[in-house]
């Protein structure tokens, strides 16, 4: 999507490190799901949406036991092919 971990990390103002970090990890920061960082929304930002925040983030939309707006993660997922995806390079 954006070409490497770097370019991801450029845009979030973190290293290539951090960010191979989350996909290994499957999952963006927990700062990120209690609103101190906005990794999701500058990635999505950043990819003209074609990486949207509830791909980064799906548990925004429900905690794992059915309320809204927790910051606790159900499912945080975040996948290699995710940041990938074709038709924007850097």
């Amino acid at each position: 999507m954006l070409g490497s971990y770097e370019a991801i990390g450029r845009v979030c103002g973190v290293s290539g490190k951090a960010v191979m970090k989350w996909v290994r990890k499957a999952r963006l920061p927990r700062t990120d799901y209690t609103g101190e960082t906005q990794y999701a929304e500058l990635i999505e930002k950043a990819t003209v949406s074609a990486v949207t925040i509830d791909d980064l983030r799906p548990s925004h939309l429900l905690c794992a036991h059915g309320d809204e707006h927790s910051s606790t993660p159900n499912d945080p997922t975040i996948s290699e092919a995710s940041l990938y995806s074709q038709g924007h390079a850097e």
